[in-house]
């Protein structure tokens, strides 16, 4: 008994979550990517607000593709899969001049990183990152 409750705790813990989604608009961005904005996603805070982005083969037409991605995904609500993670990044800034080499300053930001999968689209993911300054200290990162 304790075997299948482990293994039952196992897979529901490794499985994405699917949530419900309405798409609201769907647009190319300037490099011909396809950018969908959808209503459902609210929950995982300020990255699911934004646009998704999905990074689109490089001789594909970008117009045909959302066309194509309004058409299959319609006007209802559409279950997705989800993968949420969120992590931190250090990063090293110099705030001195040319000259000072030791003024270095450490900034420590939360990112959060959302992917979506469509299943009626295909295997097209979508991705929203976003990133939030949580601390910032004078030295070297370590």
């Amino acid at each position: 008994m304790k075997k299948l409750f482990f293994a039952a705790v196992l897979l529901l813990s490794t499985s994405a979550f699917a949530d419900m989604v309405q798409v609201k608009k769907v647009k190319c961005s300037l490099f011909g990517n396809l950018k969908v904005k959808v209503r459902g996603l609210e929950s995982y805070g300020r990255v699911g607000e934004g646009y998704l982005k999905a990074n689109l083969p490089m001789r594909s037409d970008c117009d045909s593709a959302s066309t194509r991605f309004s058409q299959t995904m319609g006007r209802g609500v559409q279950a997705t899969n989800v993968d949420f993670d969120r992590y931190e990044v250090q990063r090293q800034v110099n705030r001195g001049g040319d000259n000072d080499k030791n003024n270095f300053e450490c900034e420590v930001y939360r990112r959060s990183v959302l992917n979506v999968t469509f299943p009626k689209f295909g295997s097209t993911n979508f991705k929203n990152t976003h990133d939030k300054l949580v601390s910032r200290y004078y030295g070297s990162c370590r």
